[in-house]
């Protein structure tokens, strides 16, 4: 019976550690999302999106905002951290590449463009 609860818990222990393994390293992962977003309309606004401290962040590239943490809500959507409420979204075409971001507050949204790095 010790060894079959052994072997049980050695098998789920190769497994977890298999599947970790598989998987994107956080890094490459927010990789995909760097880059300057420019606001629909040509309006001048733009946004860039960075890694820093291996964590998303967004400023408006003419820095007249800081530098805002993004907080995962959940796959592709954002909170930004102490802007009271201000979320971001990211939306992907069929090949699973970003092509835009979506700011929403209260019932105001904007739509910015992911540009070719």
């Amino acid at each position: 019976m010790k060894n079959s609860i052994y072997s049980l818990v050695v098998v789920l222990m190769l497994t977890t550690f298999s599947t970790l393994q598989a998987q994107d390293s956080p890094k490459e992962t927010l990789k995909e999302f760097v880059g300057q977003y420019n606001k629909e309309g040509n309006t001048g606004f733009n946004i860039t999106v960075s890694i820093k401290d291996d964590k998303l962040y967004a400023q408006p590239t003419d820095k007249s905002q800081p530098l805002t943490e993004l907080v995962l809500i959940e796959k592709d959507k954002y909170d930004l951290k102490n802007t009271g409420g201000l979320k971001m979204s990211f939306a992907r075409d069929e090949d699973g590449k970003i092509t835009h971001l979506t700011f929403s507050s209260g019932g105001n949204q904007f739509k910015a463009l992911k540009q070719k790095n």
